[in-house]
């Protein structure tokens, strides 16, 4: 009887997998922080509280709505120097969730871009490779797929998806950054 109570769990779990019922994480936020600031001596939780008006001035420049008023992200340092910023964000990449994490340098250029989960079927997550044509950008007018960001076909959404973090990332930093001078 317990053998065919488990084998009926598995055939549920693979078919929830297969169907897309059930997501992929690949990594918790936490391990994601870890890795990314393994230098960092200090590493901090910021939120920002954007009002209306920043809100619109940060989607003008990023060309990108945002998802909130409401931004969390982290700020690694080591010996009081600045190591970078990691962004976090959910995105709806077609009918369910993508989250990514984009990390920005001190010199406002793209690090990291990496999918800590994904909900839509793994079709339409782009390869680790092509998440590499990120680094080093910076945010300029051809930071769009068929321009500076490859377009993949079966991909187009995702494509958008990851595409538009990155220059809400790399517009907050900017944001950040002039505030604090």
């Amino acid at each position: 009887m317990k053998r065919t109570n488990f084998i009926k769990v598995l055939c549920l779990l693979s078919m929830l997998t297969a169907t897309g019922l059930l997501g992929q994480v690949f990594k918790t936020q936490d391990r994601a922080i870890k890795e990314t600031f393994a230098e960092a001596d200090t590493v901090i939780r910021q939120t920002l509280f954007l009002d209306k008006n920043e809100l619109n001035t940060l989607q003008e420049k990023s060309k990108c709505k945002f998802n909130s008023q409401i931004i969390t992200y982290y700020v690694g340092k080591k010996d009081g120097q600045l190591l970078g910023y990691a962004f976090f964000e959910d995105e709806i990449v077609r009918t369910k969730k993508a989250i990514t994490m984009v990390v920005v340098t001190p010199e406002g250029e793209i690090e990291d871009v990496e999918v800590l989960a994904f909900f839509e079927p793994e079709d339409y997550l782009p390869i680790t490779k092509w998440f590499g044509s990120f680094l080093k950008k910076k945010l300029t007018a051809a930071l769009w797929p068929g321009r500076e960001v490859h377009a993949i076909t079966g991909a187009t959404l995702s494509v958008r998806a990851f595409t538009f973090s990155t220059r809400r990332a790399l517009v907050l930093y900017d944001y950040l950054r002039n505030s604090n001078s």
